[in-house]
């Protein structure tokens, strides 16, 4: 499994699959067995299954039923199939001139003393682009229909039907491996478009906030050549404003570079999970502090004390192997969630913020260590009944309520961390929140 299985073992404990499974094996003897199909029609449904897995290209599996119910029954059928307007349309040989009608099979096989209508359906309805269906219509792939001027018997009635289940059934398999296969060729092509449409092109952002900082060297320079004290004072303050607005333009630049590098890398898309591009890295001076001096003046602007020693972390610091871009996006998202929910623990007390890194000795085994990182944030502790869900993905605390969000983020920071052979987890503390997270040493 690429993530942590918890969250999925938990989902599945009450289930037993040997049972479920057993349980339809029997349902399904006993249903052959009330049927009571000859050796030769149980032998034209195995063909068609068998051969229904062999085929991909639509004009054999398409033509496969018909050619079936010829060879083993001599007699003549054709297959109607919604197409994408939604509307039933011929896609084998055509017996007669007559076209069909739907609606006349929705509540199962049509006899007209000259044809037979069967409904052929799938597992589930299937979306069609230009035309909305009811759940059921959706649910109508198509129509098999069986010329034979004769009556046919309330046997021969009931095998026609199954054998047209079991064409519906493959048909929608089908259907879903054909659109599955679109959906993987287009996320493909959305990587390299994004890549030529939207990465290339930062490299020229990064050229212009290149100019604009020599501009403002150029802008520093002229002050010394002021005449005026005063002017020259009021041009220096200007001046360092620019520059810090400067650089923080330039540090969500860098890091927004880097975050969409890391998640539309096209390994992710062909492996179907995120691959790690692993890196020896300091996690404090570059993971945890750069992602710090992101949201330091969001965290300001709210009246949040940092109670954070920059030395301290670097002095604390251990080495990891780690993918820069998903690990910085998982600092990202724990500052994100300081920025937005950490209040006053008490009514005229203020809002604090702080930061731990530690050394974890054993942690994964004899001899294994990690370095563990806690973020800590003063406010209600959040209810013992909900601490269970938070890295659940769409979940959102009590807490949160009128904090815009979409309950991912904690989410994304378990599996990236999982990827990493880490755990995350939570501890209710006094008058606030502990959220952290543990990663091997290199």
């Amino acid at each position: 499994m690429p993530f942590n299985s918890e969250l999925n073992t938990a989902d599945f404990s009450t289930v037993n699959p040997e049972k479920t499974v057993t349980s339809r094996i029997l349902a399904k003897v006993q249903s052959f067995a009330n049927y009571g199909f000859s050796l030769y029609q149980t032998c034209a449904i195995n063909v068609f299954f068998n051969l229904a897995q062999e085929f991909d290209d639509p004009d054999h599996y398409l033509l496969l039923p018909v050619l079936v119910l010829k060879h083993f029954f001599q007699v003549d059928a054709e297959l109607f199939m919604r197409n994408p307007a939604g509307e039933m349309a011929l896609c084998t040989p055509r017996i007669a001139t007559e076209e069909v009608n739907a609606d006349l099979v929705k509540a199962g096989p049509h006899y007209d003393g000259r044809r037979c209508l069967l409904p052929v359906r799938g597992k589930g309805p299937i979306v069609y682009a230009e035309k909305k269906l009811t759940p059921e219509d959706a649910r109508l792939l198509g129509v098999l229909v069986v010329h034979t001027p004769q009556t046919l018997t309330t046997h021969e009635l009931l095998f026609l039907e199954k054998f047209a289940g079991n064409v519906g059934f493959s048909l929608h398999n089908k259907y879903l491996a054909q659109r599955d296969q679109r959906h993987i060729l287009f996320i493909r092509k959305l990587v390299h478009d994004i890549g030529h449409n939207v990465i290339t092109p930062n490299i020229h952002f990064k050229l212009m906030l290149n100019k604009a900082e020599k501009q403002l060297n150029s802008l520093k320079d002229l002050v010394g050549e002021m005449a005026s004290p005063g002017d020259a004072e009021k041009l220096e303050l200007l001046h360092e404003l620019m520059r810090e607005q400067f650089q923080l333009i330039k540090s969500h630049f860098s890091s927004s570079a880097l975050f969409l590098e890391t998640l539309l890398r096209q390994t992710h898309f062909e492996e179907g999970h995120y691959v790690l591009r692993r890196d020896k890295l300091d996690l404090a001076k570059r993971i945890i502090i750069p992602q710090l001096e992101r949201y330091r003046a969001r965290l300001v602007e709210k009246n949040i004390r940092l109670d954070i020693d920059t030395c301290t972390l670097l002095k604390n610091s251990r080495t990891i192997n780690a993918d820069m871009g998903l690990m910085s996006q998982v600092a990202a998202n724990l500052f994100g969630n300081a920025a937005k929910y950490c209040i006053s623990p008490n009514p005229g007390e203020e809002a604090f913020a702080s930061l731990n890194l530690a050394q974890v000795n054993n942690f994964f085994g004899n001899g294994r260590h990690g370095i563990q990182f806690s973020i800590f944030t003063t406010g209600r502790p959040i209810p013992e009944d909900e601490r269970d869900k938070l890295f659940h993905d769409g979940f959102r605390a009590t807490n949160a309520a009128g904090q815009f969000g979409t309950g991912h983020g904690l989410f994304f920071v378990r599996e990236i961390v999982a990827e990493h052979g880490g755990v995350t987890g939570y501890e209710a503390a006094e008058n606030g929140n502990i959220f952290y997270f543990v990663l091997p040493l290199a």
